[in-house]
């Protein structure tokens, strides 16, 4: 029998502290984390994302979530994920 893999997901505003949270519950449960993508893909743009990056940004969200889902055992932390990316989508660039 496979057993699923848990998702703990971090929420919250920015700079809080979400990242080192699930990164340290990470290494005290043994298991993977994923950081947040948008955060390296605004530093690599300087700051500049527009609505056109919307779609690399979910797609690079994945990949993170993905990437530590393939290497955990029983649990895998997110210090966000793609549900708290839409939502700041839709704030940031409203239709």
């Amino acid at each position: 029998m496979t057993t699923a893999i848990k998702r703990i997901v971090i929420s919250g505003t920015e700079s809080t502290g979400k990242t080192s949270l699930a990164e340290k519950l990470a290494a005290h449960f043994g298991e993977p984390w994923a950081p947040e993508f948008v955060r390296e893909f605004w530093d690599l743009r300087e700051g500049k994302i527009a609505a056109e990056d919307l779609g690399t940004i979910a797609l690079g969200q994945i990949a993170n979530e993905d990437h530590a889902l393939a290497r955990a055992r029983r649990l895998a932390f997110f210090d966000t994920n793609l549900l708290t990316c839409v939502l700041w989508d839709d704030v940031l660039f409203p239709n």
